[in-house]
């Protein structure tokens, strides 16, 4: 099984192929970015760029399986633009099983006390 992992250059793209090519299998790993000579060895780095719809229908061909980690850009529609041209690149490239991931409006949340005054925090 061939497996993609599109924004394989930042700090998550980094861990996810470090974490698949350390688990073993018989599967191959190919990370996706603008920069693909960045991507480390065994994994094969490939060129796709989420501003650039054909680099990434291109950078798909092959792969069974792929996870999206969108860009850093946070312009107002921007992402959803970029992501919806990724998802059809990999329809045209016949991608079975496309993943998102997607943190979009997290942010950490304030600590305070429970109402039983335990102390634990709470999330909002």
């Amino acid at each position: 099984m061939k497996l993609g992992v599109n924004g394989a250059s930042g700090k998550l793209g980094r861990a996810v192929l470090d974490n698949l090519t350390k688990s073993g299998g018989s599967h191959t790993v190919v990370g996706i970015s603008r920069s693909p000579d960045t991507i480390p060895s065994p994994a094969e780095g490939r060129r796709g760029d989420y501003d650039d719809p054909a680099s990434l229908v291109s950078a798909y061909k092959g792969l069974d399986r792929l996870l999206l980690i969108p860009s850093a850009d946070l312009r107002p529609g921007v992402r959803g633009g970029q992501l919806r041209a990724a998802i059809d690149a990999a329809k045209e490239a016949g991608i079975s099983h496309v993943v998102l991931m997607s943190a979009a409006g997290t942010r950490e949340a304030p600590t305070r006390k429970s109402a039983a005054g335990t102390g634990r925090a709470n999330s909002i």
